[in-house]
Formats: C-alpha cells, structure tokens, sequence
C-alpha cells in the first residue's frame, strides 16, 4: 500500500488552494489540492491521505457530506472543516459529522498550522 500523503485540500477558490499548497508547502508538508466533493472523493478513492482540509461550501455537495464520506469510508482519515459566515450550530454539526476540528474563515496561517500540526500529529 502506498504511504499516505499528509493533506488533501479541498477548496473551490483557486486562488485559496494555490496559497494553502504553497503556505504547506514551506512548512515542508506535501499537499494535493482538488475543488469539489467529487473531485476529493474520486482522489480518496486512489490515494490514502492523513488529513482532509475542507472548505465547508463546495460544488457537488458540501464539507459536511466530505467529512461524513471519510468516517464511512477511511476512518483513519482527518478532517478539518473551514467555513466563513458560520455560526456554533454549523460548527457542532461538523464536529458531530465527524471532523477533526472547524476553523472559521478568515483565519491566520499560524492558527490553521498549529491545527493542521496537530491532526498530523494525534493518533
């Protein structure tokens, strides 16, 4: 079996997904990137990663069906859900779905760092 990649970034912005590559990139943490739940789950289907960083709006479906895809289908898998304009409902919804953790958007590269760090790090 191939080993995991570390982080699959799921985000329709290319603009976004280009700078999360790069910011990961530094940190020395090998990313791919895809746009949409379909996109994300025809790649999991291939390539096992350790963390899923997800956009909660998304075309095909939405961050919450992504995270409940990888309880059903790679439990291992870490999700961390990112979402603008949300409110706790929407947060504990993710949590309960099954993510690692939520972020609100905007948020700082340190803050989204120490989280993606410790979805890495937890076994």
């Amino acid at each position: 079996m191939e080993q995991a990649l570390p982080l699959l970034i799921v985000e329709r912005n290319q603009d976004m997904r280009t700078m999360l590559q790069r910011f990961f990139a530094r940190q020395q943490v090998e990313a791919q990137s895809v746009s949409s739940t379909a996109d994300a789950q025809a790649y999991l289907a291939q390539h096992p990663v350790r963390v899923v960083l997800t956009d909660l709006l998304l075309p095909h479906g939405d961050g919450l069906a992504l995270v409940r895809h990888l309880r059903q289908v790679v439990p291992p898998t870490r999700a961390v859900v990112m979402g603008a304009f949300s409110d706790p409902a929407t947060q504990q919804q993710a949590i309960e779905a099954g993510a690692y953790a939520f972020i609100d958007k905007p948020f700082t590269l340190e803050r989204l760092w120490g989280l993606i760090q410790r979805a890495l790090q937890d076994d």
